[in-house]
């Protein structure tokens, strides 16, 4: 019996329209990381930079992206990070598009 309510839950949280559980600001901010960290790896794919390297610097961009000065250093401390190749290749892909 108790698994049938626990399944049963489990059904109403996967699939009802629960607004309780959704915050919108939450859902924006996640959906604009998404966009970014997944633009960004289409944009790095063939280069010699760590995804997981990608995926954070989304993180912190999106975390910042009110402050463009402070994004700006995080792009700075994540170009002083990088090999001289992978700062030729992030330069190459990265700022010719934006």
């Amino acid at each position: 019996m108790s698994f049938t309510f626990a399944a049963l839950l489990a059904f109403l949280a996967l699939h009802a329209d629960c607004d309780e559980i959704r915050h919108p600001t939450s859902d924006k901010i996640f959906e604009k990381y998404i966009d970014l960290s997944m633009n960004l790896t289409i944009l790095f794919k063939d280069s010699s930079i760590e995804e997981a390297e990608i995926h954070e610097l989304a993180k912190k961009m999106i975390s910042n992206d009110n402050d463009e000065e402070k994004v700006q250093r995080i792009l700075d401390k994540f170009m002083e990070s990088l090999s001289e190749k992978q700062k030729k290749e992030f330069g190459d892909l990265y700022f010719d598009k934006v």
